[in-house]
């Protein structure tokens, strides 16, 4: 039995997780650390092309900041599993403020090189293997049950904010020299240590998987008997695969619709302003069910896919930010969804595999998507990139929905 939507309250309000000052503490130290995360990035990759003038070296490090968690996700998931979540946060975070403490003053001595910077990228890689699920689950520590669906749309909604202030933060800070930029990436990273300090005792009282063989097969058969969360999973893996990507199609847009490097501004900063909406509207969702993921899903491949064939730009981004509002929505639900359906012994591994589906998807679906793009042209692939999701969100949907009936009968 689902819980019935009743009357909002302290724990299901659109600011319910605020109520915990632990999640407080956090949210003030997330948002700090996704901006000290994003000047970094900006100032990395403009640093990279400047250095080497060539996009391909850009490319690379992108690789290598995402290479460690596709070839070793799974583990970090088992670590997460295995130890507090508040302390390996606090290990991650501070190793994070040291990297960038560390690039600041190389930035500032003049020693600052493109070795460098592929090195201290990799380590932050390596660092985020154990980060990412410890923090989708820290996350689900620090409230009740009854505000978790809050919590984790707040997550976003700080993720989506920081996204948007970190890049304009590194922007500004380009012409005053990298060592200023990861000085200040550094000062910010430093207050989300002390923040996580005040809190990270809060998650040890748990129940942790002890040290077995076999524990990603574990997870893996885990998975799969529960139907919540391999629907979700399954979905996820169209979705990623072919449905996301949107630089690799809204630039072939751009182009093809002769509106140049200033409409994709315009169209990226109208995925941007959809993405934040979508994160303020799941605020507001004081339950989440398999359908909420569905629906989603269906609602963000619609907009998509009438997008594909309108001439009109401004109608194009009206379209598009509305796919990017149902997109953060999909996330939010699917996210909920899997922690609500997984004990908390596992749920680091069951974690680790949506974020695994998650940044693997998009990685092998730039690819394909160029190459669909080749093939048939950009309204061609982005019809495709939405219409192969929407048929799969309908077909799972259908089907899981047929076994449920199938069960109560």
């Amino acid at each position: 039995m689902h819980p019935r939507r009743g009357p909002r309250t302290r724990e299901t309000g659109a600011l319910a997780a605020l109520h915990s000052r632990p999640f407080r503490v956090y949210a003030a130290g997330q948002l700090a650390a996704t901006i000290s995360l994003w000047i970094q990035r900006i100032v990395q990759d403009w640093l990279v092309f400047e250095l080497t003038g060539s996009p391909a070296m850009v490319g690379a490090l992108v690789l290598i900041q995402f290479g460690p968690t596709l070839l070793l996700g799974m583990w970090g998931g088992v670590i997460a599993d295995r130890y507090a979540t508040g302390r390996l946060l606090l290990f991650t975070q501070s190793g994070a403020a040291v990297v960038a403490l560390l690039m600041a003053v190389l930035g500032l001595t003049g020693g600052l090189g493109v070795a460098t910077i592929f090195i201290a990228v990799a380590v932050l890689g390596v660092l985020s293997v154990v980060e990412r699920p410890a923090q989708q689950v820290f996350v689900g520590e620090l409230v009740d049950a009854a505000r978790l669906p809050n919590a984790i749309s707040m997550n976003s909604t700080i993720f989506q904010t920081g996204s948007m202030l970190g890049p304009a933060v590194g922007g500004l800070m380009i012409p005053l020299g990298p060592g200023w930029a990861f000085a200040a990436a550094a000062l910010l990273s430093a207050g989300n240590v002390l923040a996580l300090k005040q809190i990270a005792a809060r998650a040890e009282a748990r129940h942790a998987a002890p040290k077995a063989k076999g524990q990603i097969a574990e997870a893996l058969r885990y998975c799969v008997r529960r139907p919540p969360i391999i629907w979700t999973l399954l979905l996820l893996c169209f979705v990623s695969l072919i449905g996301l990507n949107w630089p690799v199609l809204l630039t072939s847009m751009a182009e093809a619709a002769g509106a140049g490097g200033v409409g994709y501004g315009l169209y990226t900063s109208a995925l941007g302003a959809g993405a934040l909406i979508g994160a303020l509207l799941a605020l507001r969702r004081s339950v989440v069910r398999l359908r909420s993921v569905y629906l989603a899903t269906v609602g963000f491949m619609i907009f998509k896919l009438i997008a594909a064939f309108v001439g009109n730009q401004w109608i194009f981004v009206s379209l598009i930010a509305a796919a990017a509002a149902c997109s953060i929505l999909m996330w939010t639900a699917a996210n909920t969804t899997l922690q609500q359906s997984s004990e908390r012994y596992i749920r680091g591994r069951v974690m680790s595999l949506y974020i695994l589906i998650a940044i693997g998807g998009q990685a092998l679906g730039g690819p394909l998507l160029g190459w669909v793009i080749e093939l048939t042209g950009p309204q061609g692939a982005m019809a495709l990139s939405a219409g192969i999701p929407l048929a799969a969100a309908l077909s799972i949907g259908s089907l899981a929905l047929l076994r449920q009936r199938r069960a109560r009968h």
